[in-house]
């Protein structure tokens, strides 16, 4: 039997002094109850964690594949959760949820995002479609009040599946892992599931832990390559923008699927809309 309700999986390495006003603040802040976040940790790092994060800040402490990367990490996850459960997982290192209302600022804070996620993933049950995520960056001017079901990136940060047990769920890649699930839902079901009026703020190559305790320039660009030879049709290879020295990616090809969807009136945020008190400066 599947569990009710969402499960909120954080998969983790190193970063038990600052999981918990990341992530753990970030999803209690939006209204995630603490019960229903898994964290999953490495067995050697089993005992750090446990001293290290607040009672009452999580629900369980789950512990994976020693010393695995992402990769691995988030494919043991998927396994270990039954066919039918809804299940997110979100990086360890999430500092905010927003709401835009406008292409201005102020953002607004995304304080109910489990009916966020209920709203995805009905949409995802009538559509068909498999896989759901926020906008990846927390920048109102370019995000809208939409969702969108084409071929658009779907990032590591944040996002959810309901478990089924076929092999879309795994990928084979480290690093462009969420590119490439991005590519194997699309092929699967013809689009995924983006909201485009919900972000969220994180540093995708920021602090220490996680990822950067093996990542490199090298195991970047090597990412970026296998998946523009896994996916020829769909993935190309962009040159680093100014500032930065590794590749990366940009997804291209068929992109109609639907129109885009109207963000709902339960966009997560407090009502009334009109309430600034709790706006982002």
């Amino acid at each position: 039997m599947a569990p009710q309700g969402p499960i909120w999986a954080v998969p983790t390495r190193s970063r038990y002094q600052s999981l918990p006003q990341h992530t753990l603040a970030a999803l209690r802040a939006s209204g995630v109850p603490a019960k229903d976040i898994h964290v999953w940790v490495d067995d050697d790092e089993a005992d750090l964690y446990a001293r290290h994060l607040p009672v009452g800040s999580y629900g369980a402490l789950k512990v994976g594949p020693v010393g695995s990367n992402l990769r691995d990490k988030r494919n043991h996850i998927v396994r270990q959760y039954p066919p039918g459960t809804q299940l997110i997982q979100c990086d360890d290192d999430v500092q905010a949820y927003w709401v835009a209302r406008t292409r201005k600022r102020p953002l607004f804070p995304l304080v109910d995002l489990p009916a966020v996620a209920r709203w995805a993933y009905t949409t995802c049950a009538t559509t068909g479609i498999g896989l759901w995520g926020l906008y990846p960056i927390d920048n109102p001017f370019f995000m809208r009040r939409n969702a969108t079901t084409d071929l658009r990136y779907i990032a590591g940060p944040t996002w959810g599946i309901t478990v089924t047990g076929d092999t879309t769920e795994l990928v084979t890649l480290d690093d462009k892992e969420d590119f490439e699930r991005t590519v194997r839902y699309y092929l699967r079901d013809g689009g995924v599931l983006r909201l485009n009026w919900a972000s969220y703020r994180t540093n995708y190559y920021g602090a220490n832990g996680g990822m950067q305790t093996y990542r490199t320039p090298t195991t970047i660009d090597e990412g970026a390559a296998r998946l523009a030879a896994l996916y020829p049709d769909l993935v190309t290879l962009k040159r680093p923008p100014r500032g930065r020295q590794t590749w990366e990616v940009k997804l291209k090809g068929p992109f109609t699927m639907l129109p885009p969807l109207p963000a709902p009136d339960t966009d997560g945020t407090m009502p009334p809309k009109e309430d600034t008190a709790h706006a982002q400066a």
